[in-house]
């Protein structure tokens, strides 16, 4: 893991450890992440996907949060890169957290994780369920990957606790918004439909290809504000975000 404070990166040793359990990231759950999936470049080496957009949206959340950061992508890429040539990993994931440190200052750590998505995940496909759990859209934190982020992880445990393996949040106007962990997107004859931003969604980084992707395919594209009958009435349902890419929804209870 590496930690970077003051333009200044060092691996994370124990005094640093010691230093991060006083810093507000972690007593307040004041920080923001980017979870980036690992991919394998033409010359063999291992790089993030779409590791700039994820960038950008990691600025932006900082930004909403109030955090001050002078990180710059030139550093994020070259410590990302470095760490997995260290490690020698050709897949899973890296996490970058920014974390407030005495805020509004901020401290980053970049780690790789053992996370991805099989094969047979996909082509199994997912059932999903209505999360007891109601998102508030007009939440500060809305739409952002905040480090506080236990309501989506413990909807998400309520879930499979149940047998399913993700579950669809509606915000608290009764609108669908996203799954736990997830975008989630259906398709009617030729329209691709998906929860507006305005909902409290994540802007998802998979979220913004897919619908790029599906317009130049000639798919109307429609985001809005939906109730769950729309989901049943749908002909196929997929939900996405940056480590699974797609995957399709077998069913809804």
């Amino acid at each position: 893991m590496l930690i970077i404070k003051n333009k200044t990166v060092n691996k994370l040793n124990s005094e640093e450890c010691e230093k991060l359990v006083n810093c507000a990231g972690l007593k307040n759950g004041i920080g923001v992440f980017e979870t980036i999936k690992v991919i394998k470049t033409e010359n063999e080496t291992a790089t993030g996907e779409y590791l700039l957009e994820h960038y950008e949206r990691l600025i932006r959340a900082a930004q909403k949060t109030g955090l001050e950061t002078d990180l710059d992508y030139k550093t994020i890429k070259s410590c990302v890169e470095s760490l997995l040539k260290d490690l020698n990993v050709l897949r899973g994931a890296i996490r970058i957290s920014l974390l407030a440190d005495a805020y509004p200052d901020t401290i980053c750590l970049i780690e790789w994780q053992n996370r991805f998505y099989t094969k047979e995940q996909k082509e199994i496909g997912y059932k999903l369920c209505i999360s007891d759990y109601k998102i508030n859209p007009y939440a500060l934190t809305s739409g952002i990957k905040c480090l506080s982020n236990a309501e989506n992880i413990l909807a998400l445990h309520a879930a499979k606790s149940r047998g399913f393996n993700e579950a669809v949040r509606l915000n608290t106007d009764g609108f669908i918004t996203e799954c736990c962990i997830s975008n989630i997107f259906w398709i009617k004859e030729n329209t691709l439909y998906t929860p507006s931003l305005a909902t409290g969604c994540l802007d998802g980084i998979m979220r913004a290809h897919v619908i790029e992707d599906y317009r130049k395919s000639g798919f109307k594209i429609v985001e809005g504000l939906f109730t769950i009958d729309c989901l049943y009435n749908a002909d196929r349902i997929f939900i996405t975000n940056a480590l699974m890419g797609q995957i399709i929804v077998k069913s809804i209870d």
